[in-house]
């Protein structure tokens, strides 16, 4: 397995620097953060069709942790929701957040 040092992610970013310029930095930056975004909310749509099918017949579950801890750090309130109802605050806020960048 391949083991990448410090100095192996200055060499990259001195080839990144080198190949796009400084002024194309920060877009390539900001275009990775909003693919990030869409995956997370790929991710939690994904979760949410998997939990529906689970839930087809039997009592839905509390929301799981990560979906709490996820909304308690976007500052969304958690009490007394379930988890599709938390997966959609966290999907509007993070397409909020998408718009005031």
């Amino acid at each position: 397995m391949v083991q990448f040092g410090p100095e192996t992610f200055v060499l990259i970013g001195i080839i990144l620097l080198l190949l796009f310029g400084a002024r194309k930095l920060p877009e390539l930056a900001r275009s990775m953060g909003q693919a990030r975004g869409e995956y997370e909310i790929g991710k939690l749509e994904s979760e949410q069709r998997l939990e529906a099918q689970r839930a087809r017949g039997r009592k839905i579950p509390p929301p799981s942790s990560k979906i709490v801890r996820t909304a308690k750090q976007l500052g969304i309130p958690t009490e007394g929701k379930t988890s599709e109802n938390l997966r959609q605050d966290i999907a509007t806020k993070l397409a909020q957040d998408d718009g005031d960048e």
